[in-house]
């Protein structure tokens, strides 16, 4: 059996990580880039990253020119008009369809005409984990995949297995919801359908692998110490067989650094659902949730595999300015742990989108940079990975509002590690797709909570 040294081990894992992140690019790339031909020209779709009006915009990082002739109107519009006033709403974080012409030549491409998505009045649905309760009574509020939820007496209610009513509905219940956002941001229900799925075997083809016990928790791991497929600390002197190392969720050196280690961990602690924290230690649905620093020179984003182990790069650490932006990076890998509580249950929530995938494909879903790549092979291209990208992103908006964290903060934090270089001019870094996904969701859903916060700064300037 051939056995590495932990330091002969990181360069075999350095190559391989190197192809996982390549492929994981390449995945995003071709969800992101969605054009078409239509017939005035090439059509462009995705969020505004930027806006230099009246002169152009960016459109998932692509720039698009204005003209005194562009047109506006919302999506579905037949007839766009120069002086629409849908050209006053265009900002960052919005969703756009642009017609648009190229012109070889120059590489520029003009906009014919811009049309909008009014998100707000986007019919919602979906599944998702109900991981507070906001309200009770006879029209409920649940928090679940990233929205508050309301019940209403006219609401269309259904309850599977042992579910037979709202009062047995409670945190780790999931529930599927169709409904439209009121004037304030919340998704009014239509029609919800609440089950314990935990209590249920989905009928997915192969066996999942069991998780098995998880590692404790270091507070601070010492100097010189790796991180092994489990997290648990490992000398660096360790053998390790090949045939164990697993490349996406491989080795990583954690720094040691005390103070970065335990802002780490009194972050990501302090983000975890109370649901979750209040749980037996012992019960099937408890995620081991652990959070180290590690020493990742060519990443920019939190690495999540192992269940509940969350690992956030020293090298995004000392880009980002606060405790809020760190929050958002950490709750974002929280958010994928609450996605695929177990192998089961994950593959449960891709079956509602008709993805069939094996139950050890399933148990290997890993995510960070790698989310799409241990699976793309199977639903390279499909939409569900986009829309997992996106839920993990509502629902980290939640998780730093209920910590006491800024959720306004997440998008500033993914725009500081979009670069490999920071540039001297903070102001010119435009926002990536995910940032642009969250200042959506936040414009709709926490504009209040916005206002608190500019509200509380002005007061601790006034008072100095």
């Amino acid at each position: 059996m051939i056995q590495l040294s932990a330091v002969g081990l990181r360069f075999v894992q350095s190559a391989i990580f190197v192809s996982y992140f390549g492929l994981a690019i390449s995945a995003g790339i071709g969800l992101r880039a969605a054009r078409a031909q239509s017939a005035e020209g090439d059509t462009v779709e995705g969020y505004v990253s930027a806006v230099q009006l009246p002169t152009e915009l960016y459109v998932n990082g692509t720039q698009v020119t204005l003209t005194p002739k562009t047109r506006f109107g919302m999506i579905g519009d037949r007839a766009p008009r120069v002086d629409s006033p849908v050209r006053d709403l265009i900002e960052i974080g919005v969703y756009v369809k642009v017609e648009e012409v190229f012109d070889p030549s120059t590489k520029v491409i003009t906009a014919g005409a811009i049309y909008l998505r009014d998100a707000s009045g986007k019919r919602l649905s979906g599944m998702g984990l109900i991981d507070r309760i906001i309200s009770t009574g006879p029209e409920p509020v649940l928090q679940a995949d990233g929205y508050s939820i309301q019940i209403r007496s006219n609401t269309v209610q259904k309850f599977s297995g042992a579910l037979t009513s709202l009062r047995d509905v409670h945190t780790n219940t999931w529930v599927r919801y169709e409904g439209d956002r009121d004037d304030t941001g919340m998704l009014v229900a239509t029609r919800v359908e609440f089950s314990s799925l935990a209590k249920r075997t989905p009928k997915v083809p192969g066996k999942a692998k069991s998780p098995g016990k998880a590692k404790a928790q270091v507070a601070v791991p010492a100097q010189g110490t790796y991180l092994d497929a489990d997290g648990e600390p490992r000398d660096i002197h360790s053998k390790v067989r090949l045939n164990q190392f697993e490349a996406s969720c491989g080795w990583h050196v954690a720094p040691g650094d005390p103070a970065m280690q335990q802002r780490v961990l009194r972050v990501g602690t302090k983000l975890i659902p109370d649901y979750q924290s209040q749980m037996a230690s012992d019960d099937p649905a408890k995620i081991p949730f652990r959070f180290y620093a590690v020493d990742e020179p060519g990443l920019r984003t939190d690495i999540f595999c192992k269940p509940g182990l969350v690992l956030v790069p020293k090298q995004a650490i000392e880009r980002l300015q606060n405790d809020d932006q760190l929050a958002a990076v950490i709750a974002d890998g929280i958010a994928f742990n609450m996605q695929r509580l177990s192998p089961k249950l994950n593959a449960e929530w891709l079956a509602v989108y008709g993805v069939e995938l094996a139950g050890e494909a399933v148990s290997g879903i890993s995510g960070g940079v790698f989310l799409g790549t241990e699976i793309g092979g199977q639903i390279a291209g499909h939409k569900i990975l986009a829309e997992m990208e996106e839920q993990r992103g509502r629902v980290a908006l939640t998780l730093l509002k209920d910590a006491g964290y800024d959720p306004w903060q997440a998008p500033e934090a993914w725009r500081l590690l979009a670069p490999k270089v920071l540039p001297k001019d903070l102001g010119s870094l435009k926002y990536p797709n995910r940032s642009e996904y969250q200042l959506g969701v936040l414009k709709l859903q926490y504009r209040a909570d916005r206002k608190a916060v500019q509200e509380k700064t002005v007061a601790a300037a006034s008072a100095q």
